[in-house]
Formats: C-alpha cells, structure tokens, sequence
C-alpha cells in the first residue's frame, strides 16, 4: 500500500507543477481527475498494478452496484484503481473535493 500512496502522491504533485491553472482558477473537479489519471496510469507502468483498471465515476460490478466494505449499498467514486467485474481487488478509491467545493457530496450514497 505504501508503493501506491507515493504514486498517489506523485501523481497529485504533477498536478500542482503542470496544471496549477486548473486549481487557481477552480475548474471542475473532474479536469483534475482526468490528469491524476493521465499521470498515476504513467506511474503504474512496469509495477505489479500495472494490469489493474483505472476508471473515473466507475460505479458497476457487473450489472450491480459497485459495492466496499466501508459502503455495502455501493459507491461512485471518481476514481478507481481495481479489477473491472470484481470487488476483490479494489485497491484504491478516491473521492476528490477541491478545497473551493464545500457542499456535502451525493456521489458516494
């Protein structure tokens, strides 16, 4: 876990030196997530969740919800790091809220 937190916090550190614009001007949320994508995909190369799946507001588990263990009734995340038609390797869920965004969130229910 500790190899994937260094590539999340790679990936957010990218972010601020190339798309600074983005977080002064307080876009939408998903512009940042797509280029934290963009950037952990290029992290995750030639490591062991390399074949993993990257998907951004990926809610499905074949026809179902997609389902944790910390939400049983389904989440939809912005961004996910797992294996597409599985809930055994979901190994990193991320929420994103840009500081200038302080309503409650609905994503996760």
């Amino acid at each position: 876990m500790d190899e994937i937190l260094d590539m999340v916090k790679a990936a957010l550190a990218r972010i601020y030196d190339a798309h600074i614009y983005l977080i002064e001007n307080r876009v939408s949320e998903r512009s940042i997530v797509f280029w934290f994508g963009v950037y952990l995909r290029e992290l995750l190369k030639e490591t062991e969740f390399e074949t993993l799946d990257l998907d951004l507001e990926y809610n499905r588990n074949f026809q179902r919800a997609k389902r944790t263990r910390n939400f049983p009734r389904g989440t939809y995340p912005d961004f996910i790091l797992h294996r597409r038609g599985s809930n055994d390797e979901n190994l990193l869920i991320i929420e994103f809220k840009p500081w200038w965004n302080q309503t409650t969130d609905d994503d996760l229910r």
